[in-house]
């Protein structure tokens, strides 16, 4: 049997996914040390985001072009699982930084099918890198903010969260408007990603995604809630009132979004990660498994 966590999930797993598995598994002691307090106080731990980073593992998804660990959906699934067994509430918290790639890896790919070209291609190139670097060279943390506070048949294309064309001090960009009702790390994260619509209609194609400071002006909070039954997650959501995004820090070129899922085999608008590669996952072994091998 693997001396690995992963390999209860994973029973094929590579030398390289190997390697990943034990920096998983170098840093679950401290997630575990902080689990029963994370829990009891209902906040989430701000000293994993340094663990994490340190290890590498807020790039596991990252190709290492951009300083990642060039980790797929297999990686990050065994992950997850790891984590989940001392802390589901940092385990779920990681998950939904890593779809966060998606933001980079989707543009990417997208490029590479010819469905861009000429200035946009360039533009959501730049977009695209700036994102994976953040995520692998500088090993910061992202929250992904798609959620809307008010619910409706069309939540999903539908977003209500403004973007609106403007220029701060010589310098062209976008000044945001909405709540964000659900993200993992609000008020932990480095960086949020943002969906917001910008004007000319309200389908898919006037989807932007915003790169945005946690400290920048006008960024809130709302109302703490213990979403989902992850106490220690901080999925509380955000508020923006009037926050500049300089135009580097957006990918809002009309159309995007719907090219963009061409090349996804998940929801790019939700939170959930939106994968370009990976394989079918075997199942070997339940958590319960291993539960009882490992307490």
């Amino acid at each position: 049997m693997d001396d690995l966590i992963a390999g209860l999930l994973l029973d094929d797993l590579t030398p390289a996914e190997r390697d990943r598995a034990k920096r998983v598994e170098a840093v679950l002691p401290a997630l575990a040390a902080a689990a029963v307090e994370a829990d009891r106080t209902a906040t989430f731990p701000v000293e994993h985001v340094a663990t994490l980073s340190d290890a590498g593992l807020l790039g596991l998804v990252v190709p290492e072009r951009f300083g990642g660990l060039g980790g797929g959906l297999r990686d990050l699934t065994a992950a997850t699982f790891a984590m989940g067994t001392v802390c589901p509430s940092t385990a779920l918290a990681f998950f939904f930084h890593n779809s966060s790639a998606s933001r980079g890896l989707l543009p990417l790919e997208a490029v590479g099918a010819g469905l861009f070209e000429g200035e946009e291609a360039a533009e959501v190139i730049a977009f695209a890198e700036k994102v994976l670097t953040r995520l692998g060279t500088e090993g910061r943390w992202m929250a992904n903010f798609a959620s809307e506070s008010a619910k409706s048949s069309s939540a999903n294309i539908s977003i209500s969260t403004s973007a609106e064309a403007a220029t701060r001090d010589g310098v062209r960009g976008w000044v945001l408007n909405g709540v964000k009702s659900f993200g993992c790390a609000t008020g932990v994260a480095d960086d949020y990603l943002v969906t917001a619509t910008f004007p000319g209609g309200a389908t898919a194609d006037h989807l932007g995604v915003f790169l945005v400071d946690r400290r920048s002006e006008g960024v809130g909070e709302r109302s703490r809630w213990d979403a989902i039954g992850m106490r220690a997650t901080a999925t509380h959501g955000i508020t923006l009132a009037d926050v500049f995004v300089p135009a580097e820090d957006a990918l809002a070129v009309a159309g995007a979004f719907p090219k963009m899922m061409q090349v996804s085999r998940g929801s790019f608008v939700g939170s959930q990660v939106a994968g370009t590669r990976g394989l079918p996952l075997r199942h070997r072994a339940s958590a319960h498994h291993h539960v009882r091998r490992h307490r």
